[in-house]
Parts: structure tokens; C-alpha cells; sequence
């Protein structure tokens, strides 16, 4: 939903209601996509196309058939996406880990376009082994595993085929909960692009 501000002396100047998308539109973002970054836009028919929007789910009831897959290397082709999500008023989903067994949570069919996060792979420990980066293509087995010949883990998923971001958006709920929280109550930072395409921290 759009919002704004209301004073108490007056009413909101800005529209409010669902933000529409106008028809036809998922064709103009993808063919804009398609044009700037032709390696990470996917259409049906093509093999990157169908493991985008098959066999990454944990459940068959959530795959569909977006207008295109746009898989961003970092966090500048995302904004890029965004913005012209946002620009052409485009509906779209996002996926990570692809837990989500509802259909259109973390897909869309062909009225939008579906982002995903296959490609944002950072996974790095810092210097003093107090944090560790994880981008949103992983799942909790693959920060685990990773961790593991460091003697450390993380307040992460139960069942490790779960994505990180997923988990650390709903809260999670940890084996370690009990002494440390849920999981998002343990992030430090999070990177994220705004719908006008801002990167913040």
C-alpha cells in the first residue's frame, strides 16, 4: 500500500489504495532487463529459465511461469531491477531460498517478473570471527558447513535446506533460541534496496 504522513490538521495529498500494476508492463521491464543484463535475464523456454522457476523450491506447488527470471551478481543489478520494477509498475516476487510452498509468495506467474537471489553468494567470516556475511542464495546448511572447520555456527535454521533470508524475515527460531533469541535477533546489519533503488545498510 502507498501511505503518508497525515498532520492533524490536514489530510494526505498522496493517493492511497494497492499499488496497480498497468498491463502489459512485466513485457517492458523484462525486454529492459533483457538489454542491460542479457546474461541474467531468463525466459521460459530456456534451461536457466526452468531451474530458476523449478528446481529451486522446496515444493512443486509454488512453481510458475514469470514473464522472465532476473538473477542480479550484486546488489547494483538488483537495484537496477528494482527500479525499473518500480519505474514500468511491474508486479514481481522475490525468492531465496524458495521454502515457501505458497504459490505466489515466492513467484509469480506470467503477469510479473521473478527475482531471484540464486547469485548473491556472499559468504564471508570477518577478521575477529564475531560476524559472518551470508547473502540471501544460501541456505542454512551451506552457513553451517561453512563455519564448521572454524568451531563456530550460527543462530540459524532448524532443518538446513531452510534459505537465511527467509528464516532471518519471520524471526526464526533456532536451536539456540532458548540462550541467544530468535535468529533476527542476532543480525548486526542488514543491506537492502529500497524501492527507489537506494542501496542501504
Amino acid at each position: 500500500l502507498l501511505a503518508c504522513a497525515i498532520p492533524h490538521y490536514g489530510a494526505c495529498a498522496a493517493a492511497t489504495g494497492p499499488v496497480s500494476a498497468i498491463a502489459g508492463s512485466q513485457k517492458i521491464a523484462c525486454k529492459l532487463l533483457s538489454l542491460t543484463h542479457p546474461d541474467h535475464t531468463f525466459f521460459e523456454g530456456s534451461d536457466n529459465y526452468k531451474y530458476e522457476t523449478q528446481t529451486q523450491y522446496w515444493s512443486s506447488t509454488a512453481y510458475n511461469t514469470p514473464a522472465c527470471v532476473f538473477v542480479p551478481q550484486n546488489a547494483q543489478q538488483l537495484s537496477f531491477a528494482v527500479t525499473t520494477l518500480t519505474l514500468t509498475s511491474t508486479k514481481f516476487a522475490v525468492r531465496s531460498g524458495g521454502h515457501m510452498p505458497v504459490q505466489g509468495y515466492n513467484s509469480i506467474d506470467s503477469s510479473g517478473v521473478l527475482l531471484s537471489n540464486s547469485n548473491l553468494s556472499t559468504l564471508a567470516l570477518s577478521h575477529d570471527h564475531a560476524t559472518v556475511s551470508v547473502g540471501p542464495a544460501y541456505r542454512w546448511r551451506d552457513v553451517y558447513s561453512y563455519l564448521q572447520p572454524y568451531n563456530l555456527t550460527a543462530v540459524g535454521g532448524r532443518v538446513g535446506h531452510v534459505g537465511v533470508a527467509g528464516l532471518l524475515l519471520g524471526g526464526g527460531i533456532s536451536f539456540h533460541s532458548s540462550q541467544y533469541g530468535f535468529a533476527a535477533d542476532n543480525v548486526v546489519a542488514y543491506e537492502a534496496v529500497l524501492s527507489s533503488g537506494l542501496i542501504v545498510v
